[in-house]
Formats: C-alpha cells, structure tokens, sequence
C-alpha cells in the first residue's frame, strides 16, 4: 500500500513539476496567456471562448515497460452563425501532460493525414498535420462541447500543431483548428482556403 501511495505521489509531483500552470482567457481582446506551459494565442474576435475540459486517466507506456499517468486540459473557442448554434469553426488548445514523456513530435504525426511538415509559431518549430476528421458524439471533449448547447457538423477539417515541452519532454501542447466539412466540395481550392482561415483564426504571440 505504502509503494502504491508514493507511485501515486511521484505521479503527481512530476505531472505538477516545478512550476504551476496558471492560464488566462481575457475575453476583452480574445488573448489565450499561460504561464506554464508558456503559450500566448491572440485568437480572432470572431471567436467566443466556452470554457475549458480536463481529463486524467492512467495505463501502460507506448516507450516504455512501465505504468503512466496522463492529465488533459483543452482550452475551447467556437465560431458559429448568428441565427443558430451549429459550429462553423473552432479552436482548441490542448495541455497534455504525462508522467513518463512523450515521443518526439515528429513521431506523433498520424498516418491518416492529408498534408504535414513544419512551421514556425512565435519562432519555436512546431510539426503541423491536416486531415479529415468524424466527429464522433462519444467523446468526451465532443460531449463538452455539445453540453454547452452548440451542434457540431459531422466531418470537419482538421490543422493541427503540435509540439514535446517541458525539462523531461512530459507536455505535449496541442493548437487545433477546426472548420465544417460537410459542405462545398472538398477540391485543391477548397482546402486552401481552410489553410488561409485557420491563418487568420489565431496568432501565437509567445511559446516555450
């Protein structure tokens, strides 16, 4: 009993690190300011920030022989029509931080993408994919966001950046940008204007 209290302690301290995270949403100016992770998003007004999600669970390594802990935390902003609630485009923020640590980013990138490769936000190198995603009603941050009364269409474009923090590589930070895909065509021309929206849907000010 007394090794499984202190595993769940040294979880819990290397999850916490040496630093505490402390985000802000000023919903004034529509700024995303974190201190820890080190993240400052100034995202287009035409957004509304609806709160945020946090979720823990625990299971076996991907890297190693060895049980980890996993916190989530995802920041959500939405765009939707004036006269309804079904979303046009949204931005989530993700926190994931892990016990053990995370892969480098370039691994992270999912098979099933349209495009990939490299940017640059704030002057730090972030690894970016897109692709076409369901949405499926079961998950939990899908959940949050319907509880909130918005409707969601049922594909959606995806880009996201991403990139490995923290002393111990242990925090996957996570910048999602979402946009209905159920209509208009899917052509060359269509997903280059969903790259030029999620261009003018946020700009990193600061990034660890």
């Amino acid at each position: 009993m007394k090794k499984v209290f202190l595993y769940i302690l040294s979880s819990f301290l290397v999850l916490a690190g040496c630093a505490s995270t402390s985000v802000q949403v000023h919903e004034d100016n529509n700024t995303f300011m974190s201190t820890y992770p080190k993240l400052s998003i100034k995202v287009s007004p035409e957004y509304k920030y609806i709160g945020e999600y946090k979720y823990g669970s625990s299971g076996s390594s991907l890297d190693a022989a060895m049980s980890t802990t996993r916190r989530e935390t995802v920041y959500f902003f939405v765009k939707s029509s004036p006269s309804n609630t079904r979303i046009d485009r949204a931005i989530s923020i993700w926190f994931m931080k892990t016990s053990t640590y995370w892969s480098p980013a370039s691994t992270l990138i999912p098979k099933h993408k349209k495009t990939s490769g490299t940017s640059k936000l704030a002057d730090k190198d972030y690894h970016y994919y897109t692709r076409f995603i369901n949405i499926s009603a079961g998950r939990k941050h899908t959940k949050f966001v319907t509880d909130k009364g918005y409707i969601l269409p049922n594909f959606m474009f995806e880009k996201s950046h991403i990139r490995v923090v923290g002393a111990k590589n242990n925090i996957l930070v996570k910048i999602n940008y979402y946009e209905d895909a159920t209509t208009g065509t899917k052509s060359k021309e269509r997903f280059q204007r969903f790259n030029d929206h999620c261009t003018e849907a946020f700009e990193v000010l600061d990034s660890l």
